[in-house]
């Protein structure tokens, strides 16, 4: 299903808000973006990881059991598109996890657990400035081809997770 632009525009504005003080914690925000990113972009779920002060990538969030389960498993494996992305700064694109020679160990580790629930999965990295902070994880039940405004959308949610990371800094520092 494609994403409607005139939405994702008005949903990244009502986000730009997220930014002002409101009360609510940067956990709380960040769970907002993913809410509205997995709602645009028509997955099954949504997951973040982040790198700690010590650069392990670690999860910070999944919007399913399955989008956890995935997350723990790259994290525990060191392996994953997720993995992949964070390391290269660029975009990964798993249409199948289980036809992947890439992810085996993933797709074997998520296995262990029952039938996994995550098939597709599209990485895109979550940058502050140049460096990278982590990943935002799109996630569906069966396989996927991910089309560009897929793509864009994540990259868009990826940027407001960006700036709300820097004003969490800015608010700590």
């Amino acid at each position: 299903m494609p994403v409607d632009q005139n939405a994702l525009a008005a949903s990244l504005d009502s986000l730009g808000a997220a930014g002002a003080p409101d009360g609510r914690t940067l956990e709380q925000r960040l769970d907002q973006v993913m809410t509205a990113a997995r709602d645009m972009i028509h997955v099954d779920g949504v997951g973040l990881m982040l790198l700690d002060e010590a650069g392990v990538l670690r999860v910070a969030g999944a919007s399913l059991p399955a989008g956890l389960a995935l997350e723990r498993a790259q994290q525990t494996l060191d392996c994953g598109p997720g993995v992949d992305c964070v390391r290269t700064a660029g975009i990964v694109a798993v249409p199948d996890l289980a036809a992947s020679d890439d992810y085996a160990p993933v797709w074997a580790e998520l296995r262990k657990e029952g039938e996994p629930a995550v098939r597709a999965v599209l990485s895109v990295p979550v940058l502050v400035g140049t460096i990278v902070a982590g990943t935002l994880n799109a996630l569906r039940s069966r396989p996927h081809a991910w089309e560009d405004d897929s793509v864009r959308a994540a990259e868009a949610y990826a940027g407001v997770i960006s700036a709300l990371l820097r004003l969490g800094a800015t608010a700590q520092g």
